[in-house]
């Protein structure tokens, strides 16, 4: 970012000089410029915000100085100053791309406020769209233009009609393409998902996380992927990631809720959410209220009214599994004929068929899961223990090895992994997975397992060495 930041510094500076070369009279404007930028990149805001100003004195007006000002009061986290200067600076130059898509992005991050509640939320989509289309106009490739417009088309719930030429246009942008901002892969990402397509989705943030590694926004969205997929597991861990303070994202908050949920830990999620009030956060809280009912009399009654209800029949199909294993698994198989393009009912299927002890249904099912998600951790896992139980050790360990490579489950994974090396005489790699699993877990979640390595290793650790 700094070194776009330079770059543009340096066209300003030419534009400037070009426009106020020195003619030995008056002050020198384009030198006042040069010495504003030099604050600007060394990051001092408030001091090049102070020079530009002073720049404004002798040459009202100047929309490279309105932008300056209006860029360095973004870094400073203040919106309505930034909006300020970027109106003054178009109302200089009106066919100026760049204040035109500051402005228009900054629109659009007041339109997604607005939007959670606010009145006049219609006026700022309709000028954040206005303002954009000029300036894509202006330059057909803008990519922070389309980038902020593509934005503005998801979080409004444009229709799939209105959003696959954007699509289309941002894949023209980027495929094949280098220096590509983190940004655009993920509002791709965003209309991908919005599209169903989960395979792309997930794709273009992993782009994104590849230029970007820490970008808190590409992760929380790759965990909503994730989930949308059924994969918990993994949703979990990119969870665990990015969870530091939570107060102030709603976004990681509403990401945090549904890996809850996802977790059978609705009570929490409900309390989670009862600090956010947006629009967003209601529908969650609704589509809870379902997911965490354990009235099933209830559930089944709506049901009648409702029989292809997907979010009924799959909540139903998880509340059944331990009572009344069969009945879940005819409910999770409805839930998947009534919703098939959501894995997440397969995926629920094939843990009911565990919970019924069909272990052999179940390694069948969550096989035919990973042809279509080969990197799905949730159904490694269920295949894995599918397997486990079948004591079918050799291929239990190479899904449980799998988990391992990929950070998944950890540390669990790691026990596993030792029992089932334990079970087929490998023995040195046992203690070695063994121990990690030990270092790696927590005392009080995981005190039944403590208990077992403990007991269980010095016998290893014998049998490893006589092995040698």
């Amino acid at each position: 970012m700094r070194a776009i930041l330079g770059i543009l510094l340096l066209i300003f500076t030419a534009s400037v000089s070009a426009a106020f070369a020195q003619t030995g009279d008056g002050p020198d404007i384009a030198g006042m410029f040069r010495a504003a930028q030099d604050v600007h990149e060394k990051g001092d805001y408030e001091k090049a915000i102070e020079l530009y100003k002073k720049i404004l004195e002798e040459a009202p007006g100047l929309p490279e100085a309105e932008y300056q000002i209006g860029s360095a009061y973004l870094s400073l986290k203040k919106p309505v100053e930034a909006e300020e200067a970027f109106r003054r600076a178009i109302e200089s130059r009106p066919d100026w791309s760049l204040p035109l898509t500051a402005l228009g992005d900054l629109l659009v991050r007041k339109y997604k406020t607005a939007s959670a509640g606010g009145t006049d939320a219609k006026a700022i989509e309709a000028e954040a769209e206005d303002v954009l289309n000029k300036a894509i106009k202006l330059d057909a490739d803008n990519i922070p233009a389309w980038v902020a417009f593509a934005d503005l088309r998801v979080s409004s719930g444009a229709s799939a009609e209105t959003v696959r030429p954007i699509l289309a246009k941002l894949r023209e942008l980027s495929d094949g393409k280098s220096n590509i901002p983190a940004s655009l892969w993920v509002v791709r990402s965003m209309i991908e998902r919005s599209l169903n397509d989960g395979v792309a989705a997930k794709a273009s943030l992993k782009r994104a996380l590849s230029i970007a590694p820490d970008d808190r926004g590409a992760l929380i969205l790759l965990g909503e992927t994730e989930l949308k997929s059924g994969d918990v597991t993994a949703a979990s861990e990119i969870l665990r990631r990015v969870e530091t303070d939570v107060s102030s994202d709603p976004a990681l908050l509403l990401f945090k809720a549904r890996v809850l949920s996802a977790q059978g830990k609705p009570e929490e999620a409900f309390k989670l959410l009862s600090s956010v009030k947006t629009s967003e956060a209601q529908k969650l809280l609704d589509s809870l209220r379902v997911a965490s009912s354990e009235d099933a009399p209830d559930l089944e009654r709506r049901l009648k009214d409702d029989p292809k209800n997907a979010a009924i029949l799959g909540r139903l199909c998880v509340i059944n599994r331990i009572s009344a294993p069969e009945k879940a698994l005819e409910y999770c198989r409805r839930a998947s004929e009534a919703d098939p393009e959501n894995i997440a009912h397969a995926i629920g299927y094939s843990g009911a068929l565990i919970q019924a002890k069909q272990y052999s249904q179940a390694a069948t099912l969550a096989k035919k899961l990973l042809e279509f998600a080969p990197d799905n951790a949730t159904v490694r896992t269920n295949l894995a223990l599918a397997y486990f139980e079948l004591k079918a050790y050799a291929p239990a360990r190479e899904q449980y090895q799998w988990l391992v490579d990929h950070k998944q489950g950890l540390p669990v994974a790691y026990y596993f992994v030792a029992i089932t090396q334990d079970h087929l005489g490998d023995y040195r790699n046992a203690v070695a997975n063994y121990q990690l699993f030990l270092r790696n877990a927590d005392p009080a979640k995981h005190k039944l397992q403590i208990d077992q390595v403990t007991l269980r290793l010095p016998a290893v650790e014998k049998l490893a060495r006589d092995s040698k």
